[in-house]
């Protein structure tokens, strides 16, 4: 799994200046770590190469957290805050049925599982990543 802070590094790597077509992707990035209460911590040179995670992205009309294309997974982060109730209960649901019939799996983490529960998150990600 990538952490927030070598996604919104590899964001600001490969999209660095402010009037780019993708700047706004880096900017909604940053606004929804800042939501998520995630600390992207300083932002410093990382060694390996750029993965190919996309950051809000949209597949099949639906703008999602995560995307591992070729893998097709999807990774949905869900903060207490934007995803409790019955309305968005249900539009979650609704989200996670259209890109399953689209042939993605989709995983769903709340802040917790992401920042307490990081190493298992962590090697979930990865196993499903390496499964053919």
């Amino acid at each position: 799994m990538t952490s927030p802070t070598r996604t919104i590094e590899d964001l600001r790597r490969n999209w660095p200046s402010a009037g780019g077509a993708n700047s706004e992707q880096l900017r909604r990035a940053l606004r929804q770590a800042a939501t998520l209460g995630l600390d992207v911590g300083p932002i410093g040179e990382v060694e390996g190469t750029r993965s190919d995670l996309d950051v809000n992205v949209e597949v099949g009309g639906i703008e999602v957290d995560f995307l591992w294309r070729k893998r097709r997974l999807v990774v949905e982060t869900d903060g207490y805050r934007y995803h409790r109730g019955e309305i968005a209960f249900e539009d979650d649901r609704h989200r996670d049925l259209v890109l399953r019939n689209l042939g993605f799996d989709v995983v769903r983490l709340s802040y917790t599982q992401v920042t307490a529960e990081s190493g298992a998150v962590a090697a979930t990600l990865r196993s499903m990543l390496a499964a053919p």
